[in-house]
């Protein structure tokens, strides 16, 4: 009877030292595994190594080399498209004029210069293309005139509610300046006589816009109305 109740004590105590033991291989503990993870996840700050955050890294990735263009390239391919002489004639009916003529007509019915200012020849292509003294100075000048011919404009009616754009109808056929006529360095091709038509109170109305030269295939004005130095 001794004999058993020892032989049964002791086989308890074997199977409870067995099961403190770890299974061979098994040598990574929690804090090792941390670690570990951890190491990884400073490999690549940015995108952690999980499942989800390789599939962000591999669409971040975007398309192979090869099918990237270089800035070189696209300079080029910018420089392709610029009329270096400015030769290119502008159609004279177009989305882009019809686009600026109703944004003259809003600048004019709210006395706002600011609607119209991309129907005005840009500043930044005026200094190289005059040769005149302080060109800058003088495309000023000529802004300001085009301001106050918008306000003269307005003051034609009363009342401008329900006003309508009619059209944007050409002027003069278009005619080349060349380099060195109207004090210029850079050619353009110049029209008179744009019409801006509109309608108020069941009447046809007409702007007529004295002047319009080209850059870069789109017409600008330069003078509104009939201009004095």
């Amino acid at each position: 009877m001794h004999l058993r109740v020892i032989f049964l004590l002791f086989v308890s105590l074997l199977a409870a030292s067995c099961e403190g033991k770890e299974p061979p291989g098994a040598t990574m503990t929690p804090s090792t595994g941390l670690a570990r993870a951890s190491a990884s996840a400073q490999e690549n700050p940015i995108f952690p190594v999980t499942s989800s955050s390789t599939g962000a890294l591999a669409s971040s990735a975007g398309p192979p080399s090869s099918a990237v263009s270089s800035p070189a390239v696209s300079a080029a391919s910018s420089a392709a498209v610029i009329d270096g002489k400015n030769e290119t004639k502008p159609p004279h009916t177009s989305e882009f004029l019809e686009s600026q003529g109703r944004a003259l007509l809003d600048a004019i019915v709210f006395d706002d210069v600011s609607k119209a200012n991309d129907f005005f020849f840009p500043r930044e292509p005026f200094t190289p293309l005059k040769d005149v003294k302080e060109p800058d100075r003088y495309w000023k000048h000529l802004y300001r005139a085009y301001e106050q011919d918008i306000h003269k404009l307005h003051r034609r009616h009363r009342d401008w509610s329900g006003v309508a754009f009619e059209s944007i109808e050409p002027g003069t056929p278009p005619a080349w300046v060349p380099p060195g006529d109207e004090a210029n360095k850079i050619g353009y091709h110049r029209s008179w006589g744009t019409k801006l038509r509109y309608r108020l109170e069941g009447k046809l109305y007409t702007v007529k816009i004295h002047t319009v030269i080209s850059w870069q295939g789109r017409w600008y004005i330069t003078h509104l109305l009939p201009w004095k130095k």
